[in-house]
């Protein structure tokens, strides 16, 4: 029913493409702000929290890989279908994780698309994701601020907020 498209995940050194069975459904970042280091692993997620110049390269891949699972999963049929039909937004979900990988903030969209349908199938998708890895090692502090951007039918450089 749905066509296949390939979304992509939009990191501040290079992009890749990945599959997605949804209509032009992708996660990205907002270049604003900055992130800690993830070189050459997709990264859709915004470190917030003083990285310590920690490595968070396998943490952000997985952590972007399984909240991208739950998303599509998470999304009512009747969004989908609008999706289909050319319904756009962009999503913002600010949210934080402790040390040992639970969430430390519940998940909300600091960033409405404007329509709660889609804003709350991103804020779902993060917290069914939970608990995530544990924080690297080398990260000596308690927790992690982060923001993920969700753009839905909507070209992954429409960035502003």
């Amino acid at each position: 029913m749905y066509k296949s498209v390939f979304g992509r995940i939009l990191i501040l050194i290079c992009s890749m493409s990945l599959a997605m069975s949804s209509p032009e459904v992708m996660l990205g970042q907002d270049a604003s702000f900055k992130s800690a280091k993830t070189d050459n692993h997709p990264e859709a997620l915004q470190i917030l929290t003083p990285h310590e110049g920690v490595d968070f390269t396998g943490f952000s891949a997985d952590l972007v890989r399984v909240i991208k699972q739950n998303w599509w999963a998470k999304m009512p049929s009747e969004t989908k279908q609008k999706l289909d039909r050319g319904l756009k937004g962009k999503v913002v979900v600010g949210f934080g994780i402790q040390k040992d990988g639970q969430l430390s903030t519940v998940p909300k969209a600091v960033v409405s698309s404007g329509n709660k349908a889609l804003d709350e199938a991103a804020v779902s998708a993060v917290r069914a994701s939970a608990p995530f890895q544990h924080l690297p090692e080398a990260f000596k502090g308690p927790s992690i601020d982060l923001r993920l951007t969700f753009f839905y039918n909507q070209p992954i450089t429409a960035q502003n907020p």
